[in-house]
Order: structure tokens, then C-alpha cells, then sequence
């Protein structure tokens, strides 16, 4: 619409600045727009983030009660106990293993459970036992858990 130069100086504002005010006014709508969006997208992520940490918290506490559980099985058991890795080496063990092969615990950590074994047919069984450990995908129930036992056959005195 073209209205003419004497009429627009006769209104009492300017369409062109009108019309430059009322495109700011719909920028700053729909900015505010994407900060209420953003704004609520910020605060489920920040519930989802609090709830994700009390079950984290929660699960280390379980965890520690675990770990104290065991550790107190571990160290009052009158069976020997040895943590390896896959390879052998020795991480942990507990006091029976201390009194049953008269090492302490300082001087095998980090050496190879054949170090406790003499003879070559011990070594071989546990070169055997490690290579089954590591053929082991899971044990029911226990996905993570890989466990042998192994117990020496007992001499009879004559």
C-alpha cells in the first residue's frame, strides 16, 4: 500500500519503525521461547542426572558393604584364598595361604602361582586350570565371576 508522503507525515508514528519494533517483539517472543524450552530440557536433565547419582551412591555403598564382607571372609577363612590375574600373577591372598605354603603375603604379591607349586606336573595342572579360565565366557548367575577351586588330593599315611 503506497500511501502518500503528505498523509504519512501527518500520522502519529512511523510505519517503517512500527514495523522494525514489532519484528523485535517476535524475535524476543520466540528467543524467550527457546530459553523455556531449553530451560526445562535442562531441568529434566538435571533430575535424571540427581537420580543417576543416589543409585551410583547407592550401589558403591553396597559395594563397600561388599568388599568389607569379603575381606572379613577372606581374612578369617582357614581355606587359602588367592586373587590372580589372567596371566597368574598373584593380587591378593589371605592368611591361610600365608600359613600353608610359609610365605608372607609381601613376597608373593605380584608373582606367578607356580612360585607355590613345585614340580612340573603342578605347573602343567595350573597352565591348564588358567587356560580354562580363560576359555570361561560365564558361570550361571555369575557373568563376571570367574572362580576355581582346586584342592590337593589328600597322601595317605601307611
Amino acid at each position: 500500500m503506497n500511501v502518500p508522503q503528505s498523509t504519512v507525515s501527518n500520522l502519529p508514528f512511523d510505519p517503517i519503525i512500527l514495523k522494525a519494533k514489532v519484528e523485535g517483539f517476535v524475535n524476543i517472543y520466540k528467543l524467550n521461547q527457546q530459553l523455556i524450552q531449553q530451560a526445562k530440557s535442562v531441568t529434566e536433565k538435571t533430575s535424571e542426572l540427581e537420580n543417576a547419582y543416589l543409585e551410583l551412591s547407592k550401589t558403591t555403598a553396597d559395594l563397600r558393604v561388599s568388599e568389607e564382607l569379603a575381606n572379613v571372609i577372606s581374612e578369617t577363612s582357614i581355606d587359602s584364598m588367592i586373587v590372580m590375574d589372567d596371566k597368574g600373577f598373584i593380587l591378593k591372598v589371605n592368611p591361610a595361604v600365608e600359613k600353608m605354603f610359609d610365605y608372607d603375603e609381601t613376597s608373593i604379591i605380584g608373582k606367578n602361582i607356580t612360585l607355590l607349586f613345585s614340580g612340573e606336573e603342578s605347573h602343567g595342572y595350573i597352565r591348564s586350570i588358567l587356560a580354562n579360565i580363560h576359555n570361561v565366557n560365564s558361570v550361571f548367575g555369575n557373568e563376571n565371576l570367574k572362580e576355581v577351586i582346586y584342592r590337593r588330593p589328600i597322601e595317605k599315611k601307611h
